[in-house]
């Protein structure tokens, strides 16, 4: 039996795509560079560097079990008959991403298929995994997993986890666990910077996939032999762009232009588009911006129709839808724009922020970061221009497996923190402002129109639901994290009671954060709720001559910390850790239909304390 009380024996890494995930591994003892999952059939010839993100769901007219889950991945068509075929809808498990296809699903059903298709690719790896490895069941194996930089707020990611486990993940044995651990953008760069990158130099990482386009800008501070270490300049930013988008604008294309032929072709417009769509267009798609693509048209044939079928006004020609190349372009440039704007942003940042950094290389990756046309757009856009002088010298590179640089990242990253210690990046910029709602000390000129109290107990005036910001947007925060001291008044009698406090979080810059809860601007995040036992406590009003009441002040720090994607707390007191992470504590996220706790945390009688920062 091994010893399982500090490292784990095995790293998975879970890339979840919009059209495609991928799975890389590495194993103890010897930790090679990681390795790609391509088994995704029984055919152990049969290999295959991603697998398709796609489910088949038998319909509802089905004669045997209607709506259950029939197939997936590989052996899932785009299109069939008698299935329900669900894809690409990645983007919709995010509550902020607005959909602009009227057929557009649901969170709560892109979150079914989620977890469906999660268990899906769970069972097959751990399968594999099991067949092959002595001891699975009791071997430490950790799965880790990414999401876009797009889900900003950490309660998306705490369903994501919660998704992860249910989905079967960290679940086969007592020392196997599950956990989201870097941001998309985040791993790419981790890749990316093993890629023949030296001490002080500054890249841009540019991860485009199929839904989602992340941008980060890093610096190199490791040298050549030693672990990677990267600072990141600036916080990531992310943008909904990505190859799978333009799919869809094709097949909205073709299936308008099916709709104006009447029934002058066989099938519904959608299972035609999608026939139509998964041949020559992907391919053409694919290779588009490369040598021989330079062409007119691309004609794209209807199937089920008998030549010589015209019309011309809906650019309908011997049967064949024709896609112009100003179509093409159009469609390639929504999303290319987007991206280019995405990395002009960061580069504007990065001269205000950090002026004398000069940006070395601009490293794609990704499915949309591997196209051609793409690359060649970005380099037509930032190389040898003189609208950038942070980046007069910059190249653009390729990263070398582009759609595999999420799952390698992801793996490495681990390993390297397992094997050497060494965590790649050590502290992030906040990409959002972080804070506890408290009472305290009213000073007139800072509290004047707030809501303020006289505690009975110390007969001092206090201003409520003021806002105490622990971390602000921008500041470097380390991966331990940041804490702030608070105080808590408690009865005798809610010693054992739990101690609750409101978490919220701001977008707006550091200068415009709002003070308190009355103004606006600011979104309550979470309820965080811990038991104070072990908590240092000193008595008030204890002597016969006092008469005020009688209570006890709990001193305590709160510290937050923040993630790549999530976001986690700890209580300590006395340099004592009194709850790490969700261990004795409890995080109620907002949103996640629970009482409502407003009201709890406003009054002070309940047992529910504020905390105060006196």
């Amino acid at each position: 039996m091994e010893d399982h009380s500090h490292s784990p024996s095995l790293i998975i890494g879970v890339d979840f795509g919009m059209t495609c995930t991928g799975v890389a591994f590495s194993q103890s003892p010897r930790w090679s560079d990681p390795k790609t999952f391509q088994q995704w059939t029984s055919i152990i010839s049969e290999l295959a560097n991603k697998v398709p993100t796609r489910l088949g769901y038998l319909k509802v007219n089905s004669t045997t079990n209607p709506g259950s889950l029939a197939t997936w991945g590989v052996h899932c068509p785009s299109e069939a008959p008698n299935l329900d075929v669900q894809e690409l809808f990645k983007l919709n498990m995010d509550p902020d991403y607005v959909d602009p296809y009227e057929s557009a699903p649901s969170v709560e059903q892109a979150r079914y298929w989620y977890v469906d298709y999660l268990r899906c690719v769970h069972n097959h790896v751990s399968q594999h995994f099991s067949s092959r490895v002595p001891e699975w069941r009791n071997m430490a194996v950790e799965w880790v997993f990414s999401v876009p930089t797009t889900w900003r707020n950490p309660k998306m990611v705490a369903d994501i986890e919660a998704m992860i486990r249910f989905a079967g993940f960290g679940n086969d044995g007592p020392w196997h666990r599950a956990s989201v651990t870097l941001n998309e953008a985040e791993a790419a760069a981790i890749s990316v910077a093993r890629q023949y990158l030296r001490y002080d130099d500054v890249l841009m990482v540019c991860d485009a996939g199929g839904g989602t386009s992340d941008v980060s800008v890093l610096k190199m501070t490791s040298q050549q032999g030693e672990a990677t270490r990267l600072m990141p300049l600036l916080p990531v930013e992310g943008g909904w762009f990505g190859s799978a988008l333009i799919d869809m604008a094709a097949t909205q294309l073709i299936i308008k232009r099916l709709e104006c032929m009447g029934h002058n072709y066989v099938g519904d417009p959608h299972d035609v588009a999608q026939k139509m769509m998964s041949g020559r267009f992907e391919r053409f798609k694919c290779s588009f911006g490369a040598e021989g693509t330079d062409v007119p048209m691309l004609p794209l044939h209807i199937p089920a129709i008998p030549p010589g079928v015209n019309y011309p006004e809906i650019g309908v020609f011997d049967s064949k839808i024709i896609i112009t190349r100003e179509e093409l372009n159009d469609m390639f440039d929504q999303q290319v724009n987007g991206i280019i704007e995405l990395m002009d942003r960061q580069l504007r940042k990065l001269m205000q922020q950090h002026p004398h950094q000069q940006a070395s290389y601009i490293v794609l990756s990704g499915g949309l970061g591997a196209s051609p046309y793409l690359r060649k757009r970005i380099i037509s856009h930032f190389e040898n221009s003189m609208n950038y002088p942070n980046a007069q010298a910059v190249r653009v590179l390729l990263a070398e497996q582009p759609q595999l640089a999420v799952a390698h990242g992801l793996v490495a990253d681990r390993v390297q923190m397992v094997t050497q210690r060494v965590t790649a990046i050590r502290e992030r910029p906040a990409r959002l402002s972080y804070g506890v709602v408290c009472d305290q000390l009213y000073k007139e000129e800072k509290h004047a129109g707030e809501n303020v109290f006289t505690d009975s107990r110390d007969g001092k005036r206090w201003a409520r639901f003021q806002i105490e910001w622990i971390i602000k947007q921008g500041e470097k925060v380390p991966t331990g994290g940041v804490a702030k001291s608070f105080r808590a008044k408690i009865q005798q009698n809610q010693i054992t009671k739990p101690w609750k406090a409101q978490i919220v979080m701001s977008a707006y810059p550091p200068d415009q954060l709002p003070k308190s809860m009355i103004r606006g601007g600011v979104t309550t995040l979470c309820i965080v709720e811990s038991t104070l036992t072990g908590v240092k406590m000193e008595v008030k009003n204890k002597h016969w001559w006092e008469f005020k009441q009688k209570h006890k002040v709990a001193e305590f720090d709160l510290k937050v910390i923040p993630g790549s994607a999530d976001l986690k707390f700890q209580l300590w007191s006395n340099d004592n850790m009194i709850s790490k992470d969700q261990e004795n504590l409890a995080v109620v996220w907002e949103g996640n239909g629970q009482a409502p706790q407003q009201a709890e945390l406003q009054n002070t009688e309940t047992g529910y304390v504020r905390g105060r920062y006196a």
